[in-house]
């Protein structure tokens, strides 16, 4: 088992069009981090990779979130119809996206903090206030995730911070190897 720290020191930055998928057989080790949350999605053994020329969209609108009158945010996650009943996960993050978190050749571009992993849990079961945060791509390829922070949900003491978000698609017939990771998304967080 590995912790967060020393996948820390493996982190290194890359661009946000980055992408990378697998050619090979992969492996996933279940790995505990500081608080105990296990998450068997993020540490990877890559035997091959490969840049993936395809661009995935993951996209959101609105692109920022009221603390004082609270905010309904609608995602789209589009890998293509390739990538039809593969699995995906959104992570947020309240501390930025560079470095972000080093997978081996995938980065997520995300730095794994505290939010990161107190809200993994909520993710997973696509508990409030996340909706299809963890999920299957559609036939097409694609997923709708929604996100509801209601008024007060957020300390006043975050307006003129954000929150981050980045999505990565895995394959579950094959052990869960990760296949790509997307784009960031960047919320402000307003009054």
């Amino acid at each position: 088992c590995g912790s967060l720290s020393s996948l820390q020191k493996k982190r290194r930055a890359l661009s946000t069009s980055y992408t990378a998928t697998t050619t090979g057989p992969v492996t996933l080790e279940v790995f505990s981090f500081r608080s105990g949350v296990e998450a068997d999605l993020i540490k990877n053994h890559f035997d091959n990779m490969r840049v993936d020329p395809q661009t995935f969209e993951f996209s959101a609108s609105p692109l920022d979130i009221s603390v004082w009158s609270g905010t309904a945010v609608n995602y789209s996650v589009d890998a293509g119809s390739s990538y039809a009943g593969k699995g995906y996960i959104i992570f947020m993050s309240a501390t930025g996206t560079w470095p972000g978190l080093d997978l081996g050749l995938a980065q997520l571009h995300l730095n794994w903090d505290v939010v990161t992993d107190t809200t993994l849990s909520m993710v997973i079961s696509n508990a409030f206030p996340f909706s299809n945060f963890h999920g299957t791509l559609n036939g097409q390829g694609k997923a709708s995730p929604a996100m509801t922070i209601n008024a007060g949900m957020l300390p006043p003491l975050s307006i003129g911070t954000g929150l981050f978000f980045d999505c990565l698609v895995y394959d579950p017939a094959a052990g869960n190897a990760i296949i790509h990771t997307t784009n960031p998304l960047t919320f402000p967080l307003i009054p």
